[in-house]
């Protein structure tokens, strides 16, 4: 979360508005347009405060559900009772006290979401000590959502996200709760569960109330209501656990520590409540928005491989792909029928592979990526047999007493171990699957991890001895073999590392189309400021790319400092969503110079999408700009020269003009502004599109024989101590330009798929 006060930008705002209108206009779907804001029109929940002398809760109320529930802002941690005081604007302001901290909660609703921003200042040696402060969402007032007969019912529609998929609490392996006897009712089936997210260590039971195998992929918890067609939700970017609690409520515990920030002299938090139809892949994209850095920060990524292999890569380009197998065989080793299929991109995260009785489940964390197998015990007994295979690894002995299939990179630097949580003696490639149960289905389940890392291989036993307790702390974990939610083959966009060089900020992007090549991001090539152009962040800067991508390529953030500007922050974020996806790009001034005209310049090269213009091509006559409500190709928009080798044009409304040295250098630059910072290139058939917008924009600038697009964000002048953002959306099309204009324009209006 920023911790700076977001900057206005009233400039390059106003054409906003005008320019959707012109579009409608242009386009003829003014009817369309009424009836589509009518229907994305969302209704905002309206807020309260229930102050009993004891506690201290947020009433929220929706205007056709009726009431939510009521927040319990801290139910544990250091703060107790407060005072609270409701805004003019809607928005509700919680302050509670403890010791000489000051935690102060703002309540903001903004369409389907509320925003809960908590700041708490203090004495660093107390800020140090909070670990827990933790929200209950309390449904038991609730006629839309509360219990209908016991809290089993209640339990079946709260449901969190898992390798699986949006899986329901009832159908997670529920663990047993130690407060009470195994054959009391309350453990028949246990009612109350914890859930420990993927990328922490497993501690075992929580406080005695049953802890699950199961381990959610985001810090996002929900329930549905009792007519199945709303849901409410409560998430954060980083949760130390999930659950649903001894009552009608729904928990996720931040991960406080990790909000204190640099001076250690504040904590800034935030979480989002979410008041929404019953669409859990809506909940799931509106979640990716807004808590990009959520995402797995494995620099492992994980692909379909030929055949029925799974390819591991790693951020390092000078290492060749390494590929997994994992077969199954049952009995005397008979192979399992189906065996022949393929790993594939699961809609929830990770990979998936299955057949007609067992399924197999892939995910990156860290330095490993998690694989889950599960089959129908009737099947017999079964044993996976693995292979770790690719050119010039070389096969390595693991450390004494460490059952493990190890190969060494080829330069000897990287180690690459699987291990399974049970194994065959003297054939750690084969692992042994353990016949259980499963919510009463016969199943049969192992869990491996593979590896990958720089080091000596004896470090492979310190994570033999981690994966061991980890995997006896978190039973049960038994997976049923058909998914409650069963994940989709996906065909839409998608986010991979950098594979351009001279890219520092460089972002691969493949689009939906089949064999479609790829587009590549430099974002930004350069970021500037002042009349000479000073540098924020170059392409050229020395270091390590910083995209944090997601394991199933949906989403990519990074945070970073200017090198060049002591406590100049940059956050960038990417967010795949089917045929498009979204950008955002935010700096900080956390320095103490103030940042003169601040200039972008955001590079997205299409030369290696399939049948786009290449390079030394005419890129004019296949790219196109909006002016003057009319969709033009620059060809055929004249400049002084007409033989310009670069076209620039500014955004009508936007005095910040930056780009005329270089425009009219090259005998370009366009006289009239044109109304957006929106620029389409097509293929050279015709067929395909992308379409790059910004918003607030600034310019769109296109070289003739370059074959790059850039639609540049305004960002103005910035303060110490203030902030700006600029949100971009990439369209992928095969409509007609008019009509790909005309759903991008939805895409900006409709709040609902972002």
């Amino acid at each position: 979360m920023n911790s700076l006060p977001e900057r206005k930008v009233p400039r390059c705002i106003s054409w906003m508005c005008g320019a959707l209108f012109l579009l409608a206009a242009i386009f003829a779907w003014s009817r369309q347009d009424t009836r589509l804001q009518a229907a994305s029109t969302v209704a905002a929940s309206q807020l309260d405060i229930l102050d009993d002398g004891k506690q201290l809760k947020l009433l929220v109320q929706h205007p056709v559900i009726g009431q939510i529930c009521e927040l319990w802002c801290y139910e544990g941690g250091p703060f107790r009772y407060g005072r609270g005081s409701k805004k003019q604007d809607g928005s509700v302001v919680f302050a509670h006290t403890s010791g000489k901290m000051l935690a102060t909660t703002t309540f903001t609703p903004s369409g389907e979401r509320i925003w809960m921003d908590i700041v708490v200042d203090g004495p660093a040696d107390e800020l140090k000590q909070i670990s827990y402060m933790g929200p209950c969402m309390q449904f038991w007032h609730s006629e839309a959502f509360k219990r209908e007969t016991s809290l089993v019912e209640f339990a079946k529609r709260c449901f969190l996200y898992t390798i699986r998929g949006p899986v329901g609490m009832m159908d997670t392996a529920r663990g047993p709760m130690k407060g009470f006897k195994a054959d009391a009712p309350e453990n028949n089936p246990p009612y109350t569960q914890w859930y420990v997210p993927r990328e922490r260590v497993h501690p075992g039971d929580i406080w005695a109330f049953g802890a699950s195998g199961d381990r959610p992929l985001y810090g996002v918890v929900g329930v549905a209501s009792r007519d199945k067609r709303w849901l409410a939700a409560i998430a954060c970017s980083h949760t130390r656990t999930l659950g649903q609690g001894w009552h009608d409520c729904i928990h996720h515990v931040p991960d406080m520590q990790l909000y204190l920030n640099k001076e250690d002299i504040q904590l800034r938090h935030r979480s989002a409540l979410y008041v929404m139809p019953n669409d859990k892949h809506r909940l799931l994209e509106s979640f990716r928005q807004d808590f990009p850095d959520s995402e797995d920060s494995s620099q492992i990524h994980i692909s379909s491989g030929e055949g029925a292999t799974l390819q591991v890569q790693t951020g390092s380009q000078s290492l060749p792909d390494l590929r997994v197998s994992t077969d199954l065989t049952v009995n005397a080793g008979q192979g399992v029928k189906g065996q022949g299929s393929v790993w594939q991109a699961s809609s929830w995260g990770g990979f998936v592979r299955r057949g007609n009785s067992w399924q197999m489940w892939a995910y990156p964390n860290g330095d490993a990526v998690e694989l889950w197998v599960s089959l129908d015990q009737h099947s017999g007994f079964a044993s996976i047999r693995s292979t770790l295979q690719g050119p010039s690894w070389k096969p390595a002995a693991a450390p004494s007493g460490v059952p493990a299939l190890v190969r060494k990179s080829p330069d000897g630097s990287v180690i690459a171990a699987l291990i399974w949580e049970r194994s065959e003696p003297d054939n750690p490639g084969r692992g042994i699957a353990v016949p259980g149960q499963d919510q009463g289905q016969s199943v049969a389940s192992i869990r491996g991890r593979l590896y990958l890392f720089k080091g000596s291989i004896e470090s492979l036993r310190e994570r033999w001895i981690r994966s061991k307790e980890e995997w006896e702390h978190s039973v049960p974990y038994r997976m049923p073999v058909e998914d409650s939610a069963k994940p989709a083959r996906i065909n839409g966009v998608r986010i991979a590392p950098n594979a351009e060089d001279q890219m520092n900020y460089g972002l691969t992007i493949i689009p939906p189309w089949k064999d479609g090549g790829t587009l590549h991001a430099n974002f930004p090539e350069h970021f500037e400021h002042g009349e000479v152009g000073y540098g924020i962040l170059r392409y050229s800067d020395k270091r390590d790319n910083p995209w944090k991508i997601a394991s199933d390529g949906r989403s990519a953030n990074y945070e970073v400092e200017s090198p060049e500007l002591p406590g100049v922050m940059v956050r960038a974020s990417a967010v795949a969503q089917h045929d498009r996806v979204r950008l955002t790009l935010k700096i900080a001034n956390g320095g103490s110079k103030r940042l003169e005209r601040i200039k972008p310049l955001l590079c997205f090269w299409y030369s290696k999408l399939t049948g786009f213009p290449a390079k030394l091509s005419d890129n004019f006559k296949y790219t196109y700009v909006v002016k003057e409500g009319e969709i033009l190709s620059l060809d055929s928009i004249p400049t002084l020269n007409p033989k310009a080798t670069a076209k620039v044009a500014y955004v009508r409304g936007c005095s910040q003009h930056d780009c005329d040295r270089f425009a009219r250098g090259r005998g370009g630059l366009i006289d009239r502004d044109i109304d957006r910072a929106l620029i389409a290139v097509t293929d050279q058939r015709g067929d395909r599109k992308i379409l790059i917008s910004f918003t607030p924009g600034k310019s769109i600038l296109s070289n003739a024989v370059i074959p790059c697009a850039h639609a540049d964000p305004y960002f103005g002048t910035l303060e110490p101590g203030t902030s700006a953002e600029a949100t971009g959306v990439i369209l992928f099309s095969e409509k007609t330009l008019p009509d790909a204009l005309q759903e991008l324009a939805k895409s900006l209006s409709d709040k609902k798929g972002i």
